[in-house]
């Protein structure tokens, strides 16, 4: 027999699952919500203008929903009136846009001594761009003031556009706490130990920042517009000043806990071998990246000193016909073949996108380094890699890639990679014993 006590408490309990129940509710009215002011949205950054009977067609959704979603999404800033469109009998239907000029993000790639900017809108457009370098390798305070100047040079140059700054993204190379905002070691910086430099940023901007890896900026970029930007997972590894790759999954690079995974420039493949920057020996990048190359173009004299950097590596890489070029240019499609079968056999993934310092080689150097490393893999990997080379310039798509990075922090809610991608000429794909390689002649290289 239940006492008065016992039925009160019983009525709490029911109370209680009536208020569980109403909040499951809520929350999901809301998440349902969220997701028509996205289809809403992403819409309007595919398409570009569209009548409000063109979004109920596509979305599927009733049209006292899109109303409600138009008008929270015009309330933003987000989405705004483009006037009417052509009547089909009754009223001009009123014609929508999303409105790209709401507001700009601000990416800064440090690559040191190199600093390059870029400004795009909110349709992840590049509105402006800026190369620039530190001068004064000094303690980080020094750093640090020299790129706040040059970033307050570069917005100043831009006022019109950055006094409407929402969000900037911040990629910077070396070792990095992301989620921490620090810069925890650069191998080019003696000094240069746990540095603040994502809130260091946000006190000159006055507006939030992100902080990513360089290679993840990179990344990001080839995604948005450039060879990868079809889709599909693949792997990304970038021949620059260092080595490192990013596996891409579902459209996110794999950065790991901190942001550094993938270094692969840091693994040893001669034990004893030469001493690296990290301080260890026989990292690879000592055999193969851009400093490495250099050192080999100043050994076989293949450097002029008007040539850029590019052009030097171009003749180094397949112009060589000394027997010491020869020698150079064997160990360096050696070791790349050996750090590429490295990855492809960890990760199992035979699509991979090259960027940097290799792209400067031709169409024999892409074949030869093709075949070496294919005889380094599983067969079954080997019949299915293909090895395709950005033709995005490399420093550009640095500071392009942190701004993307931004633009996803503010627009969280939607995908930055929905929007119009230029049309343009497609690589030239040769098969090669079962895999595939990019080796068009007149393809383009990356600048630098």
């Amino acid at each position: 027999m239940l006492t008065s006590s016992d039925r009160a408490d019983d009525g709490d309990v029911c109370a209680g699952r009536r208020g569980t129940r109403s909040q499951v509710k809520r929350a999901m009215s809301q998440r349902l919500g969220e997701s028509n002011r996205i289809l809403v949205l992403n819409h309007l950054r595919r398409h570009g203008v569209a009548s409000m009977d063109q979004l109920v067609r596509d979305t599927g959704r009733s049209q006292p929903t899109v109303l409600k979603w138009l008008g929270s999404l015009e309330r933003a800033g987000l989405v705004r009136r483009r006037g009417v469109g052509a009547s089909s009998g009754g009223r001009p239907p009123t014609l929508f846009e999303y409105d790209a000029s709401a507001g700009y993000v601000l990416g800064v790639a440090v690559e040191i001594p190199s600093v390059t900017f870029a400004l795009l809108d909110l349709s992840g457009s590049t509105v402006a761009s800026e190369h620039s370098a530190i001068q004064g390798l000094g303690p980080p305070a020094a750093v640090h003031h020299e790129l706040h100047q040059l970033t307050q040079r570069f917005l100043d140059q831009h006022a019109g556009v950055s006094s409407r700054l929402v969000h900037a993204g911040l990629a910077i190379s070396g070792f990095i706490d992301r989620d921490a905002g620090l810069s925890l070691a650069t191998p080019r910086l003696r000094d240069w130990h746990d540095v603040p430099v994502r809130s260091e940023l946000e006190r000159l901007l006055e507006r939030p920042v992100v902080l990513n890896h360089h290679i993840d900026a990179l990344t990001l970029a080839e995604l948005h517009v450039g060879v990868a930007h079809v889709g599909g997972d693949f792997l990304f590894f970038d021949f620059g000043y260092g080595l490192g790759v990013r596996a891409v999954r579902a459209g996110h690079p794999l950065a790991g806990r901190f942001g550094n995974a993938g270094l692969v420039g840091h693994t040893t493949v001669v034990p004893d071998g030469r001493l690296c920057l990290c301080g260890n020996r026989g990292c690879l990048e000592e055999y193969v990246s851009g400093r490495a190359l250099l050192r080999h173009a100043e050994a076989v004299s293949a450097h002029d000193e008007d040539d850029t950097i590019a052009r030097t590596i171009a003749r180094l890489l397949d112009d060589g016909v000394g027997a010491r070029d020869l020698a150079a240019r064997d160990e360096i499609e050696r070791f790349l073949a050996i750090g590429l079968a490295n990855v492809i056999n960890t990760f199992e993934q035979p699509h991979v996108v090259l960027s940097g310092f290799a792209t400067a080689g031709g169409p024999v150097f892409r074949t030869r380094l093709l075949e070496r490393t294919c005889a380094l893999l599983q067969p079954t990997l080997a019949a299915a890699t293909s090895l395709t080379f950005s033709a995005l310039p490399r420093p550009e798509a640095g500071a392009r890639g942190a701004a993307l990075f931004a633009l996803r922090q503010h627009l969280p809610f939607a995908d930055p990679l929905v929007v119009p991608v230029p049309t343009g000429r497609r690589p030239h794909v040769t098969e090669i014993d079962g895999a595939s390689t990019d080796v068009s002649a007149d393809a383009p290289h990356a600048q630098y």
